[in-house]
């Protein structure tokens, strides 16, 4: 048998996956390019120095839209699969063929399904998209949190990602008295993360082990979270959903 009828949505979880194949190789080949620079700056209170990590360039934006892209393709590959699903069972032009997700159980039944956002569906495929539990905290949840960045994306147009300090090594112990270390929080307005503050007039000793990643920002629920594995994780869950998908329905000899 042939896999036509979920060919579209399988067609683009590939693309989806392509492209961030393509940001996790463009982002490291930006990283590895040295785009930064290793700084001291006297801060305002005339009695101390900050060290910092400061970006030189800009993050490429096209990251931004290739996010974007593939974000769409994988919550789209889940309408083409619930269009699909009611062409198979007779629908000429099917309207309400939604693939159901919502924050919780019962909203998925009463706000999604009872609603009627289903109902070109067969019952069976209803109760099965239910049983997936794509929903916060189900087992499909992942999905749950594709739609969130969806609907993210649309609102403001660019799902923002920016840089995180995965992690760095400090020896504090060799750092003078009075010096203080600081979160290591990327502020975003300045393109910096700040290491540690010591004395104006101290020479301390100290060595830098860095990383960083590409992380969403102010795109909830992911908001600091690295763009890999999650996304990668988000469109493993969309294949698997369907891939068992066609399977119950070949079960169900709709096709």
């Amino acid at each position: 048998m042939t896999d036509a009828p979920f060919l579209h949505a399988k067609v683009r979880v590939g693309r989806a996956k392509e492209l961030l194949d393509t940001l996790k190789t463009e982002g490291l080949a930006f990283w590895e390019s040295h785009p930064y620079l290793m700084l001291v700056e006297a801060d305002p209170n005339g009695t101390t120095k900050t060290y910092k990590c400061r970006l030189a360039q800009q993050v490429p934006p096209v990251f931004d839209f290739w996010v974007i892209e593939a974000v769409d393709h994988l919550r789209t590959s889940l309408d083409y699969l619930g269009y699909a699903i009611a062409r198979l069972a007779g629908k000429r032009e099917p309207k309400a063929c939604y693939f159901p997700i919502a924050d919780t159980a019962a909203k998925l039944k009463t706000g999604v399904i009872g609603r009627g956002r289903c109902k070109d569906l067969p019952p069976d495929i209803v109760t099965f998209f239910e049983a997936l539990e794509p929903y916060q905290g189900g087992k499909a949840g992942a999905v749950w949190v594709l739609n969130k960045l969806c609907n993210s994306g649309k609102h403001r147009f660019l799902t923002s990602v920016g840089l995180q300090s995965a992690y760095n090594e400090i020896d504090i112990t060799k750092l003078p008295l009075g010096s203080v270390i600081h979160p290591h929080h990327w502020d975003s307005s300045k393109n910096e993360i700040s290491y540690f503050s010591t004395p104006l007039d101290m020479e301390p000793q100290y060595k830098f082990e860095i990383a960083f990643f590409i992380a969403f920002s102010n795109v909830e629920p992911l908001t600091g979270a690295p763009v890999f594995p999650h996304l990668f994780a988000i469109a493993d869950e969309v294949a698997r959903v369907i891939n068992e998908t066609e399977i119950e329905v070949r079960r169900l000899g709709l096709i």
